[in-house]
């Protein structure tokens, strides 16, 4: 395993994160959900920034130390952690959002797996200690994104006629 790729991969997967979570708070029209999907945004950011330092140190051959990140995001333990129940009232034309939360969810799966295999692979005592941070970070994502599709689904597919009953 060449660690600068995987580094290198983490932070092309965490600008997309970025870019996706601040592009769905530009247009959401849910205040609760803008506020949750900028500090996401906020999130990924952070943990690009991280990987650019280590990735530079590793260049360089230099050593380095893996700052505390501070999460941005708590998310309410209720069955719609991101956008207002109101939000589920307004469903019906909410393509864009339910399309989101679906890329959105893949994306956390995806970089939880991405992080838990490098986590596995390193040797490196500070990186698989980093990694395992990620990958749960990534899973709490992924699982508050997952809690609220199931909330919005059954409720968007009836208002707008994707099912039979």
């Amino acid at each position: 395993m060449d660690i600068k790729e995987v580094i290198k991969t983490a932070m092309r997967s965490e600008l997309e994160g970025k870019e996706l979570y601040k592009a769905i708070a530009e247009k959401t029209d849910d205040e609760k959900a803008k506020g949750i999907f900028f500090s996401m945004s906020q999130e990924e950011e952070s943990h690009f920034q991280i990987l650019q330092q280590i990735l530079k140190h590793l260049i360089k051959k230099e050593e380095y130390n893996i700052e505390n990140i501070q999460k941005k995001v708590d998310f309410e333990n209720t069955e719609s952690p991101i956008f207002s129940k109101e939000f589920k009232n307004r469903i019906k034309d909410k393509h864009y959002e339910m399309s989101a939360l679906s890329i959105a969810i893949k994306l956390e799966y995806d970089s939880f797996e991405f992080y838990s295999k490098a986590e596995k692979e390193t040797k490196d005592k500070g990186l698989k200690q980093f990694f395992h941070y990620l990958s749960e970070w990534e899973k709490t994502h992924y699982d508050n994104l997952n809690k609220q599709m199931k909330f919005l689904e059954d409720d968007y597919f009836v208002q707008n006629q994707f099912t039979p009953f």
